[in-house]
């Protein structure tokens, strides 16, 4: 009886210490199962990034960092795994490394995190604008944005000017503003590198100008402005094969800005709303208008150019009703240049003039009037009178006629001094060099000849050797080509779609903008399309566009709804933006048709 009672004993001493030791089996799996973040800073000056580190022990998987998302770009991320055995017990654990830049100022948190039902403690960071008292920057780079006048006028021209100051460690910026309904925006060349001195802190200063011009009165916000960047930073990372410089990702914000803009002057007497800098009014005719003689063409070119004003803002010329005369118009000629500091337009216009009697004949004088921003007064420029001294002639008047019109129906070279607007504002670039490439051959010397059947066996040994390099090589080529093929085509892909899908997104809006009554707003859905459409030679205004479509009907139209800006004239009747539209979905169509070789989708969708 006592040995019964000792083995049942025994058996529960046993029961008992397997039950703890499986107990014990799962708590220490339970305890090896964790998941923690934490961040290299709590303090993040605004437009710098901080690095989050999250630690995952004995998980399944790795968290779900789109989480993130709604308050930071993750500009670079990268995970590490680790295993370790301790006392017969494996553990295997990961490391999440991520940049984050935070979107906004003010308190942010990270979110906790959870795999397999293990979670993260919430992390809160403080984002602080620049210049806060007792939190130094971790770069010297910053940006400063102002303008030139607060309270301009509707529709002049405004400059302004984008500073970024850089103790030398900048790599690259790419600043880029761009105009809506209620401003338009031109690009002017960018100026020369220059050192100023804040601080007591010695600064690189690249400047970056752009041309506004504000499209109502009242206020105007400008937004404000991210520029994306780089910096150098020698702990960052690089590549020791590659030789390239370490740089790490910033971005440099503005402060918004404000414009008071005025209504026109009260003092303009002209219907026609021209606030400039400066106006010039030319003209040249084709022969001696004293030679002239009746039922012979003579043609008059007129040119306005304006600093301060874009090409659309210049006015037409009214043609006048001589008696004696007949005068037809060609489509006039539009063009810009972008100064340092102001956008100069051309307008020129080609008159070609049949007189249809002899005799003395007067062209009235031509006056222009114009808002001077700089005086702030209303001035005028004039086209004095010109006498005709017409002589009899004996050319048909109705063979002149049709010389005239087979002139205007050809095309039209465009203006010797016309430039693009849209001067792109490249971004400093280093440390980049052409790719070389060495061919290498082996060096050779004429055989010893031992016996003519030695030097018989030697070159019919070297032909062939000759032809398997030859061929190693052609296999290589072909290898190496094909390999910057799929690379080529591989990284085009994803932008080719993206500049798709922009240009796709802006002829909705335009489509959509067409059934509505705000002739403005269509105006600049029109250009902004139009640029997503011929990217590589981007259009500046309304007539453009029917420039390029070479639609005559579409051009004419796109003119008169692009003068409603200038004319003081609401024209929002939705009856004439629908018909425009239709005028430009079937110039679309006809260009389409005549480049039949370009891929449909390279196209919108009527």
């Amino acid at each position: 009886m006592i040995m019964c009672a000792t083995n049942v004993l025994s058996d529960r001493v046993r029961f008992s210490l397997l039950l703890l030791l499986v107990l014990g089996m799962f708590t220490n799996y339970a305890n090896a199962a964790s998941l923690t973040a934490e961040v290299d800073r709590e303090t993040v000056v605004d437009g710098e990034s901080v690095v989050l580190y999250i630690t995952g022990s004995d998980l399944s998987g790795i968290p779900d960092t789109s989480l993130l998302l709604p308050s930071f770009r993750i500009i670079q991320s990268g995970v590490s795994s680790s295993e370790s055995i301790v006392n017969g017990q494996r553990t295997r654990g990961y490391k999440v490394r991520l940049e984050l830049q935070p979107i906004n100022t003010g308190t942010v948190q990270i979110p906790a995190f959870t795999v397999d039902g293990v979670s993260s403690d919430p992390l809160v960071i403080d984002v602080v604008p620049r210049g806060t008292p007792g939190v130094e920057p971790r770069d010297k780079v910053f940006v400063e944005m102002s303008v030139d006048k607060e309270s301009p006028y509707v529709q002049e021209q405004v400059i302004l000017s984008l500073k970024i100051f850089d103790d030398g460690n900048l790599a690259s910026a790419d600043p880029n503003i761009v105009g809506n309904s209620d401003i338009q925006v031109e690009r002017l060349p960018l100026s020369g590198e220059q050192i100023e001195e804040k601080d007591g802190v010695r600064y690189r200063v690249h400047t970056f100008r752009y041309a506004l011009f504000p499209q109502k009165s009242g206020e105007v916000r400008i937004e404000s402005v991210s520029i994306p960047a780089s910096v150098r930073d020698k702990t960052y990372g690089g590549n020791l094969i590659l030789r390239n410089t370490p740089t790490r990702r910033i971005e440099l914000r503005t402060e918004p800005l404000q414009l008071q803009v005025k209504p026109r002057a009260p003092a303009n007497t002209s219907s026609w709303w021209l606030p400039v800098k400066k106006l010039d009014l030319k003209h040249q005719w084709s022969e001696d208008i004293n030679t002239a003689k009746a039922g012979e063409p003579f043609t008059l070119t007129l040119e306005i150019s304006g600093t301060g004003a874009t090409s659309t803002q210049l006015p037409e010329i009214p043609v006048p009703d001589v008696p004696g005369l007949k005068i037809y118009t060609d489509t006039p000629q539009l063009a810009s240049r972008p100064e340092q500091n102001n956008v100069v337009s051309v307008r020129r216009e080609k008159w070609s003039v049949i007189p249809n009697k002899a005799g003395l004949l007067t062209l009235p004088e031509i006056v222009i009037k114009w808002w001077d921003t700089e005086e702030d007064i209303e001035k005028q420029v004039v086209l004095p009178a010109q006498s005709l001294n017409i002589a009899a002639g004996e050319q048909a008047e109705g063979q002149a006629e049709s010389q005239v019109i087979d002139q205007i129906k050809a095309p039209q070279a465009p203006l010797p001094d016309s430039v693009a607007v849209d001067n792109p504002v490249n971004s400093t670039v280093e440390g980049v060099a052409d790719n070389e490439v060495m061919a290498l051959s082996p060096a050779g010397g004429e055989p010893t000849v031992l016996n003519q059947t030695a030097n018989s066996l030697n070159v019919v040994n070297r032909f062939w050797q000759w032809l398997a390099i030859g061929a190693m090589a052609a296999w290589l080529a072909t290898l190496m080509l094909w390999w910057w093929s799929s690379r080529s085509n591989t990284t085009a892909r994803p932008e080719k779609q993206s500049a798709e899908k922009n240009e796709s997104a802006q002829w909705k809006k335009v489509k959509a903008l067409s059934r509505g009554r705000d002739a403005n707003a269509y105006n600049a859905a029109v250009v902004q399309w139009a640029r997503s459409h011929w990217p590589d030679t981007p259009v500046h205004n309304l007539p453009d566009v029917g420039i390029r479509l070479e639609s005559r009907e579409l051009t004419a139209s796109m003119r008169q709804l692009d003068q409603v800006r200038y004319s003081g004239h609401q024209n929002d009747g939705q009856e004439s933006l629908t018909e425009i539209q239709a005028q430009l979905e079937r110039a679309l169509n006809s260009e389409q048709q005549r480049q039949s070789s370009v891929p449909a989708h390279a196209l919108p969708q009527l």
